[in-house]
């Protein structure tokens, strides 16, 4: 037998890009469900999290570039599909960038480790990074 369920749920995990605000993005869904017919939803966003843009121009991030370079790294600016901090810090007027050890598939996982070398690493790049702006 065919079995349909009463009600079903959906999460959806959006990330902001640069240039969007969340109202927007939240009235594009709500937009989107009001084109179904007979479609009874609600929508609870959880969080709102602000996307990070940094200009590649940036002191922040011309620094930090050239000292990974510096440390044979490689140093071009990337995005990245995470949220942190740096977002808010970011909209209050401080150039912000993202960047530490290890690799971001193992963070916040059940065996989320960083090897002692990247963390020296790391703290070399913090270290040359912060006396680029004494």
């Amino acid at each position: 037998m065919n079995v349909v369920p009463e009600s079903c749920e959906v999460e959806v995990d959006r990330r902001l890009l640069p240039g969007e605000e969340p109202a927007d993005v939240l009235r594009r869904y709500t937009d989107f469900i009001r084109e179904i017919p007979d479609l009874r939803a609600e929508l609870q966003p959880l969080l709102e999290d602000l996307p990070l843009e940094t200009s590649t121009q940036s002191p922040a991030v011309r620094a930090a570039s050239g000292i990974l370079a510096e440390l044979g790294l490689d140093g071009t600016p990337c995005g990245v599909p995470y949220g942190s901090d740096a977002s808010k810090l970011s909209r209050a007027g401080v150039p912000s960038i993202v960047i530490g050890p290890g690799c971001i598939d193992q963070a916040h996982a059940a065996i989320e480790f960083v090897e002692c070398a990247e963390v020296e690493q790391a703290f070399e790049f913090y270290r040359r990074f912060m006396l680029s702006f004494a």
